[in-house]
């Protein structure tokens, strides 16, 4: 599927400073159908959960991250000149985008971005690396 290049067992790190932050498991669930993702922060003190799959009737598709500070992101998407890119709100007046880029070297960048201004300007949440473990 479009989003296999995420199974497997990933270390992340910040992209600007190589900086380790945290583990994420990926594996295919529901007959391969859908992914579902574990991560943990290196420190224990943060984790969450999605889980991914493609709505074959609408044609995208649809994750939903839920996470231990209760926050509920729902996003949908396709593939994009090769990088999965979902977007999605969580609140009134903002909008998040999220793009998976799969890198040469193996690796694959996550880039989480928010807007507050109806999509003219963006501003980077997170910027990391997934390196295979």
């Amino acid at each position: 599927s479009d989003f296999d290049y995420g199974v497997g067992d990933w270390e992340v790190q910040l992209r600007h400073t190589n900086e380790l932050i945290g583990h994420n498991h990926i594996e295919r669930i529901q007959l391969g159908h859908v992914l579902a993702e574990n991560y943990t922060t290196v420190s224990g003190r943060f984790s969450g959960t999605s889980l991914n799959g493609y709505d074959h009737i609408v044609g995208r598709w649809h994750q939903c991250w839920m996470d231990m500070t209760g926050l509920v992101l729902d996003l949908y998407g396709n593939l994009v000149d090769g990088a999965m890119v979902m977007s999605g709100g969580v609140e009134k007046g903002k909008i998040e985008r999220i793009s998976w880029t799969p890198d040469p070297d193996g690796s694959v960048r996550q880039h989480w971005q928010q807007s507050t201004d109806d999509v003219a300007t963006w501003v980077t949440v997170f910027d990391g690396t997934y390196r295979r473990q």
